[in-house]
C-alpha cells in the first residue's frame, strides 16, 4: 500500500533541492507516468497533443544572420 505524504512548506522556502531528491528517487517509469497523468489533467484524455506551430515574418533581418543560400548549404539535410 502507498502510504500518502503531505508536506507543507512557506512559500518563502526553497523546496527545489527537495523536489529533485525526491524525482531523482523514483524510477523513470513512474515519473513518465506522473508526466502523462498531469498531461491528461491539463488536455484531457487524448492520445497526442496537439502542436502548434506559429511562423510570423521578421520585420529587419539581423546583422549576424546568414543569407538563405548559405544557410542551406550550411544545414541541408542529408
Amino acid at each position: 500500500m502507498i502510504a500518502k505524504v503531505l508536506t507543507k512548506y512557506a512559500l518563502k522556502e526553497d523546496t527545489d533541492c527537495e523536489e529533485l531528491i525526491y524525482w531523482e528517487g523514483i524510477s523513470p517509469e513512474n515519473r513518465w507516468n506522473t508526466v502523462q497523468k498531469l498531461r491528461e489533467q491539463f488536455y484531457g484524455k487524448q492520445e497526442r497533443v496537439e502542436r502548434i506551430i506559429k511562423m510570423r515574418k521578421l520585420e529587419q533581418i539581423p546583422e549576424d544572420a546568414l543569407p538563405v543560400d548559405e544557410f542551406h548549404q550550411r544545414y541541408r539535410k542529408e
